[in-house]
């Protein structure tokens, strides 16, 4: 990965939209679906692959594989790269026809550069003091936002609870 200095904000920003894409291809339609969905730190690689491929088989047909599963920094912003990468193979609704793997793998490879995950970025930083003061500002960050969720959470409960008991 070439050097790039990033920022909290960028740093911040591709861990908050955290996520991966992906292309799936069908045999017997000769085409492919390109995608994104959340990352669920619960599961791995294998397990969301799993998923996927029973997802799109009941779509599909059962021959669904994955070309290609990519962690990125921007989930949202990495698939709309894909839809424009493959404008020119767009068939219908979400499918492309796109015949050649190494196309796909190398506009999956800019995908990967041009919208790194978080700790790829952190990953750059070569001194660690730096490392540490930026890991610390993302720390107290996400902290704040899940107690931020919580309260947000916490008061939306509290108010279908006075609607229940009727106060």
């Amino acid at each position: 990965m070439k050097h790039i200095e990033y920022t909290i904000e960028n740093v911040m920003d591709a861990y908050m939209n955290d996520g991966l894409v992906y292309c799936v291809r069908t045999s017997t339609q000769g085409k492919v679906k390109f995608g994104k969905t959340r990352l669920n730190t619960r599961k791995s690689m294998d397990q969301v692959e799993t998923d996927l491929v029973r997802r799109y088989s009941t779509y599909y047909g059962n021959d669904a594989v994955i070309v290609r599963l990519l962690r990125v920094g921007n989930a949202h912003e990495a698939e709309e790269f894909l839809f424009r990468a493959f404008e020119s193979q767009h068939v219908s609704h979400e499918l492309y026809c796109v015949h050649n793997d190494d196309q796909i793998k190398d506009v999956f490879e800019q995908v990967k550069t041009t919208f790194p995950t978080w700790i790829d970025m952190l990953g750059t930083i070569s001194c660690l003091e730096e490392r540490v003061h930026m890991e610390t500002i993302m720390n107290k960050t996400i902290r704040a936002l899940d107690l931020q969720t919580w309260m947000e959470s916490s008061m939306r409960k509290a108010v279908c609870f006075k609607d229940i008991v009727g106060l």
